[in-house]
């Protein structure tokens, strides 16, 4: 009986170990699972911070009276989302045969508009508008190592001075950096938050900042309406 039992538990111990064998052989075949890739993080930022930390890589150029072409080239390791907020510039640089700086609107896909057309919040104002979610929906998104072309809506704040064209570079800055005087700054920030109609910020922005009646200018338009009606 003895020697059946020691028979039993000599077998019962052999068992177990081939088991564990078996197991831990086919554990150590079957190939790890892939590390699951990370994702890129996403960082909201103004556009000229994103410039100045190195981060966004920015071109402007002429693209006629009422737009300016932007290119956003992401040059750091995070998903960008880039907030172009009220009060920017995009200033004709020295030496390129003077050409017209353009105060920029905002992203939109409406044509003839100019602006945000958003409330101001009573904790902000003119001078630094806040980040918020609003701000958010309108970023530019740019991802990671990619370059993002885009129009943004302007106005010219020179008038009488060339339509910028493909070939002119601006410089881009805030409107705090571009002018002394607080009614061009108020102007141009109430225009891209508020929003209005093209027209209408334009003549806005040529009487702030050119002193340009708007009764020349209406009068100006009605000339034109004349000389193409008698091209036809």
């Amino acid at each position: 009986m003895l020697w059946r039992h020691l028979c039993l538990v000599r077998a019962w111990s052999a068992a177990g170990f081939l088991t564990c064998s078996f197991l831990g052989a086919a554990a150590q075949a079957e190939p790890d699972d892939p590390a699951p890739k990370a994702v890129p993080v996403t960082q909201t930022a103004k556009i000229i911070d994103a410039k100045q930390a190195g981060d966004l890589a920015v071109e402007l150029r002429g693209q006629g009276q009422d737009r300016v072409r932007m290119v956003l080239k992401n040059t750091s390791a995070k998903r960008l989302n880039v907030v172009i907020p009220a009060g920017l510039v995009a200033a004709s640089t020295v030496g390129q045969g003077g050409f017209q700086s353009m105060g920029l609107g905002t992203p939109t896909n409406e044509p003839g508009a100019f602006g945000a057309f958003r409330s101001i919040s009573p904790e902000g104002g003119f001078r630094s508008i806040p980040v918020t979610d609003d701000a958010r929906r309108d970023a530019v998104t740019v991802p990671v190592g990619q370059t993002v072309e885009v129009a943004i809506p302007a106005v010219c704040l020179n008038y009488g001075m060339p339509t910028p064209t493909a070939r002119d570079r601006f410089e881009l800055m805030d409107v705090d950096d571009y002018s002394q005087d607080p009614r061009v700054r108020k102007a141009l920030r109430s225009l891209a938050t508020l929003g209005t109609s093209q027209g209408v910020a334009q003549a806005a922005m040529w009487r702030v900042c050119n002193n340009v009646p708007f009764e020349y200018l209406a009068a100006q338009k009605r000339n034109r309406r004349v000389v193409r009606k008698t091209k036809k």
